[in-house]
């Protein structure tokens, strides 16, 4: 099983949003593990979270404040090396 991490800037409702949500809930899930890496706080009420076919575990957020941040880019680095993400 291919573990994918799908990646982007937050999760609020919107276009590319949707179409994250789109794919990781129509993904084939016996061949492909997905996971959702958020890069900065979603702090709106209207999310997508709700609507995910993944478990919370399988959601990172990685608390960027500013896209050169560089915490929070050693985080994003960290995390894909740890878990070994196929694509």
């Amino acid at each position: 099983m291919l573990k994918v991490l799908f990646v982007i800037n937050k999760f609020t409702i919107g276009g590319a949003e949707t179409v994250v949500l789109n794919e990781i809930n129509l993904i084939d899930k016996k061949k492909f593990n997905p996971y959702l890496g958020v890069l900065y706080r979603t702090v709106k009420k209207e999310t997508l979270y709700s609507k995910l076919a993944i478990p919370p575990s399988q959601i990172k957020h990685f608390g960027f404040k500013r896209l050169s941040d560089p915490i929070s880019f050693i985080r994003f680095v960290s995390y894909i090396r740890q878990e070994k993400f196929s694509v």
